[in-house]
């Protein structure tokens, strides 16, 4: 065999191994797919489970039990009826009833149209325990009832003003506040009654009665005459 032949056979050789190699490649490539498509095809394609059956049950409440039935009436008690054995009165011991003293009204020596248990001697329309021939006494004078001032009628003046005492303790606490009294005083100007509407502690609500009570007014007068009265003072506790 030449070496042109030799040659020849050998490029026919060399082809038939490419394409061997070739079919093999393609046949494992074909086998790697199918393999993988077989994988990703079973992941896919799942059964669908059937869907688990659930059982709802609903309870109703229970019935609540009936009421209890009612006390029986009480029995009413009979009363005992105890039989009396009638008592025989004889004639001799029933007494006829004797008649009472009239009393003495003293008619005979009463005046027509007097009182009954009057004086002898009285008068007619008279009052009871007075004196024989004597006058009716006067009623008692009645006194006047004292004027409320208020804050827009013409204001009291003061002829002596005192200022209340701060009392240690309320100073040593710190307290402050207002005191509010009603003050009545006389017509001659002289406070007759101090009346507490708002305290404090700690003896300030004192503090400021006091002062009230040492303070003089000049007489109050409506229509020219003096009158009593009474008005609203504020008495105000402040530390400085």
């Amino acid at each position: 065999m030449s070496f042109g032949d030799r040659f020849m056979f050998a490029q026919v050789d060399n082809r038939a191994a490419k394409r061997r190699a070739m079919m093999t490649t393609v046949a494992i490539a074909l086998h790697g797919a199918m393999l993988v498509g077989a994988i990703i095809w079973s992941f896919i394609k799942v059964e669908e489970l059937p869907a688990p059956q659930v059982t709802v049950t609903f309870l109703a409440a229970a019935a609540p039990p009936p009421p209890p039935p009612p006390p029986p009436p009480p029995r009413r008690k009979t009363p005992k009826v105890v039989p009396t054995t009638p008592t025989e009165v004889k004639p001799d011991q029933v007494r006829p009833k004797e008649p009472e003293p009239e009393e003495d009204d003293g008619e005979d020596d009463g005046v027509e149209g007097g009182v009954k248990g009057g004086v002898k001697g009285g008068v007619v329309g008279g009052v009871v325990g007075g004196v024989v021939g004597g006058i009716k006494p006067a009623p008692p004078p009645v006194e006047d009832k004292p004027v409320f001032i208020l804050p827009t009628m013409e204001q009291p003046k003061l002829l002596m003003h005192t200022n209340p005492v701060y009392p240690p303790a309320a100073k040593a606490a710190r307290l402050e506040g207002d005191v509010v009294l009603k003050i009545c005083f006389t017509k001659a100007g002289g406070v007759q009654s101090v009346t507490v509407i708002k305290g404090l502690a700690m003896g300030l609500t004192e503090a400021a009665q006091a002062a009230a009570k040492s303070n003089r007014y000049q007489p109050y007068k409506v229509g020219g005459k003096p009158v009593a009265a009474c008005q609203v003072t504020r008495y105000q506790f402040k530390l400085q």
